[in-house]
């Protein structure tokens, strides 16, 4: 369908050939429906939002968003990761150990949809270590 349009205000004066507006705004409608999930899927695919499984088996950590940060509860609702913000690719903040509440800093990267690489080190530098979580949800 060629439409002509009015100077500026970009209402069509005339149709050649076509179905019509009718079908013109259907399929634009379908189409921005399809673009708008596929958009959805992509960023659930891009985030860390969800139920983990922590590396050894023994728990779960749930990430929300809490803001424009994420935060992490443990499964007995204790915050795991505190105020993490978008860096670069992945998110950083603070990691909190439940059993001795002590605080590292930490990074959150996604290795692939179901995957997640928890990185801390001892606040102020030293030593560091990393699990790879599984999505459990």
């Amino acid at each position: 369908m060629k439409l002509v349009w009015k100077n500026d205000d970009l209402q069509p004066i005339s149709r050649e050939r076509g179905r019509g507006r009718k079908g013109l705004s259907r399929g634009a409608g379908a189409l921005a429906i399809f673009a708008l999930t596929i958009g959805v899927a992509s960023a659930q695919r891009t985030s860390p939002v969800g139920t983990w499984r922590v590396q050894d088996g023994s728990g779960n950590v749930r990430i929300a968003r809490c803001g424009s940060a994420l935060c992490g509860y443990a499964d007995d609702g204790g915050e795991i990761f505190i105020n993490m913000k978008r860096a670069g690719s992945g998110w950083s903040g603070v990691i909190r150990d439940l059993r001795d509440n002590s605080k590292y800093d930490g990074t959150l990267s996604l290795v692939d949809e179901g995957k997640l690489l928890v990185h801390g080190c001892v606040q102020g530098g030293g030593m560091c270590g990393d699990e790879t979580w599984t999505r459990a949800r």
